[in-house]
């Protein structure tokens, strides 16, 4: 389950109740962290640098990247991953283990909409590599 960005409920707030547009992203980005973004998405993002191979992965929000139309489950709204994310294999071993993720709507930098937990956390090692099946991915309202 993924909880909203604080910049995501102000835009959704705005929108709803102000009449302020809110023009949703073509794509999302998944990213992975180390630790929870939190909603202020205060977190810390892995980086290539410490992380060798670690770049964003898009995903087609527009298109297919996601089970449309939403759906109640268990008394909540939801819409999950329509597709698999693959992140490329570590080049070398990563420091820290991936405990989180966050859906941007950029390739870099950007407005983090989305985070959640990674269960369990995962340790790479060179030759690993991060996949999210299809259906993974869920974006819950309750």
């Amino acid at each position: 389950m993924a909880a909203f960005s604080n910049y995501l409920e102000v835009a959704l707030l705005n929108a709803t109740l102000r009449g302020v547009a809110f023009v949703p992203p073509g794509s999302l980005y998944l990213a992975l962290f180390i630790n929870d973004p939190t909603d202020a998405g205060t977190g810390t993002e892995l980086n290539a640098n410490s992380y060798p191979g670690y770049v964003r992965q898009q995903i087609n929000a527009a298109g297919a990247g996601f089970a449309a139309p939403a759906t109640q489950v268990d008394g909540s709204t939801q819409s999950a991953s329509a597709v698999s994310v693959d992140f490329p294999a570590a080049t070398a071993d990563w420091p820290q283990a991936v405990s989180h993720f966050g859906l941007f709507d950029a390739a870099v930098g950007g407005n983090l909409l989305y985070h959640g937990a990674v269960t369990p956390a995962r340790t790479l090692i060179a030759g690993d590599n991060i996949r999210f099946p299809a259906g993974s991915l869920r974006i819950r309202l309750d």
